[in-house]
């Protein structure tokens, strides 16, 4: 398998703390937010870092700002936690839709409504 495309073993906390961080150019700062302590917020972090084999931080003792990989990975992070974001949407709302008492669903493609009806006929034509 060609290196470059491997999979990395990386999750969601990891990712929103690395996003927090640099959004708040704080390790302290970003762990009230998540909440979780500082060193626990480090140590995802660190993961990270190790997964990706770049650090992605310059600390000191006064500031934190990202480096190189830090700076490209940012973009890439916060797509995929969007994306994490929509597909938990999506989910919960097609958890919804079965449950709901009027019979409108939502699909996937869009979010429109359609009937239970439709939904049983395998319908995903969605009416205007």
């Amino acid at each position: 398998m060609n290196s470059s495309r491997r999979l990395i073993n990386v999750n969601s906390r990891q990712l929103l703390a690395f996003l927090e961080i640099s959004r708040l150019q704080s390790f302290a700062k970003a762990a009230e937010k998540v909440p979780m302590s500082a060193s626990g917020i480090s140590m995802l972090v660190k993961e990270l870092e190790d997964q990706l084999g770049a650090r992605l931080f310059d600390r000191t003792t006064r500031s934190v700002t990202l480096t190189d990989a830090g700076r490209r990975l940012q973009p890439v992070a916060q797509h995929i936690v969007d994306e994490l974001r929509a597909l938990a949407s999506v989910i919960s709302g097609t958890e919804a839709a079965v449950r709901s008492k009027d019979g409108a669903a939502a699909l996937a493609d869009g979010g429109r409504p359609v009937s239970r009806s439709q939904l049983r006929q395998g319908d995903r034509r969605v009416p205007p």
